[in-house]
């Protein structure tokens, strides 16, 4: 039926079938047997030299087609991820953050915030410290209510966080540790988890100065470090406003 069709040998990938046909013929084979054997191999043969359909062929190109139909972005970059572990896609890494900018003047208080961007990471302990120009800003370390903590530092954690916070009057900077002390240790939320009040100087002369986050990290509940990156910020200082009183005279 292939030859009346006007098709020359076999198609390409179909050897197999060739050599069972010839072998059948070899081993005598009744004539109806051989007739039923040849409607077997032509449904086979025109099955086998279907083409596929420009759909599916347009598929493939884009990197959407999988044999069980299922169009998913994510298996394919599963799958390239086992066959090229070392080109895994990294994720973000967390974040430390203060304000994107700052503003108070002379003699006035300014109250900087710490926040928190976990990504898709689990943080159950932060370490960090906050770096100022003692030239222009000062920190007030007292603990009024003694509770162990300068009055001027407040945090936003979970229940079962401790804190430990220690000024540095020699680096010009607050350092700050928290974590959980029982298990399953308390996973931190996203958002602000620190305050710190400073004060400008009435002595200060810049117009500007910085805010920096140093010597921070951040741990997941087993204990492993965190990919972590540390956005700083700028505070601009307002001149004060100096009012001159004239004595007053009534006659």
């Amino acid at each position: 039926a292939w030859k009346r069709a006007g098709h020359h040998g076999f198609p390409k990938g179909t050897n197999q079938v060739k050599r069972s046909i010839c072998s059948c013929y070899r081993a005598g084979l009744h004539p109806l047997q051989e007739a039923k054997l040849a409607r077997v191999v032509l449904i086979v043969l025109i099955w086998l030299c279907q083409p596929i359909s420009m759909a599916v062929a347009k598929d493939i190109n884009a990197g959407i087609y999988s044999p069980q139909g299922v169009s998913t972005q994510q298996t394919l970059d599963q799958d390239a991820q086992k066959l090229h572990p070392d080109e895994a896609i990294t994720p973000p890494p967390a974040q430390l953050s203060l304000p994107a900018a700052l503003s108070s003047a002379s003699g006035e208080s300014v109250t900087v915030s710490i926040t928190l961007e976990s990504g898709v990471y689990d943080i159950a302990a932060a370490a960090f410290a906050l770096h100022f120009d003692a030239t222009q800003l000062s920190f007030d370390p007292a603990d009024l209510d003694e509770d162990g903590v300068a009055d001027s530092i407040h945090f936003d954690l979970p229940p079962g966080v401790v804190h430990i916070v220690n000024y540095d009057a020699v680096e010009s900077q607050v350092e700050i540790l928290t974590y959980g002390m029982s298990l399953p240790l308390p996973i931190y939320k996203n958002g602000v988890i620190a305050t710190v009040d400073l004060r400008v100087k009435e002595s200060s002369t810049q117009a500007v100065t910085h805010l920096l986050l140093r010597d921070s990290s951040l741990g997941d509940p087993l204990g492993a470090s965190v990919p972590l990156t540390l956005t700083d910020t700028i505070l601009t200082i307002q001149p004060a406003d100096h009012l001159l009183f004239m004595p007053l005279v009534e006659r």
